[in-house]
């Protein structure tokens, strides 16, 4: 089953982008889209992932995915015997890669508080869509240095809102790497 879940991490990863020369729809280097966040910006992220919490509790979703660690996730990627390597214009040679997050990396809310506010900027996204996203937290060493990736996946049942979203930020910084959008089908 833990496999399985690497699997889908794998193929969403790649999916959005298997027939895309960018692995992103906007990407920046270390420390070029910085955010800084005011304190009444903090509180209403963090409203905002209370209120995601209690929206998406039920979740069958959630439910499946929230167990999944971050050391049973870099457990896993170390089972796997192969591991797709892919070149794009915009990173590089890619090869999908997990750790674990260090005491230099960013917490998890900030990072969420970050890609939050990052999607509100960058394509407009409203709180109203976030609140019913659940994040789902990878870290990945891919890149220049060590990031978040948060796929926020909607957990409302029969929506046809093109999801998830995907924000990496860099953990050391707490900087934009970049985002994505995800589209599926619902037919």
């Amino acid at each position: 089953m833990k496999r399985i879940v690497v699997c889908l991490m794998l193929l969403c990863c790649l999916i959005g982008t298997s027939f895309a020369q960018n692995r992103w729809i906007k990407y920046w280097l270390p420390g070029k889209y910085r955010i800084e966040l005011t304190e009444e910006e903090k509180e209403q992220y963090k409203d905002l992932y209370h209120q995601m919490d209690e929206n998406t509790a039920d979740s069958s979703l959630r439910q499946y995915s929230e167990p999944y660690s971050f050391e049973k996730q870099y457990n896993d990627y170390l089972g796997i015997s192969f591991v797709p390597e892919k070149e794009y214009d915009d990173v590089g040679r890619y090869t999908w890669a997990l750790g674990l997050p260090d005491e230099h990396s960013i917490s998890m809310i900030d990072a969420y508080m970050i890609a939050c506010k990052a999607l509100s900027e960058q394509i407009h996204l409203d709180d109203s869509v976030l609140v019913n996203c659940f994040p789902w937290f990878t870290y990945e060493v891919s890149y220049e240095q060590p990031c978040w990736i948060i796929n926020f996946l909607d957990c409302r049942e029969g929506t046809s809102v093109p999801l998830p979203y995907v924000v990496m930020i860099y953990a050391y910084d707490g900087s934009i790497g970049g985002y994505d959008i995800i589209e599926r089908s619902n037919g």
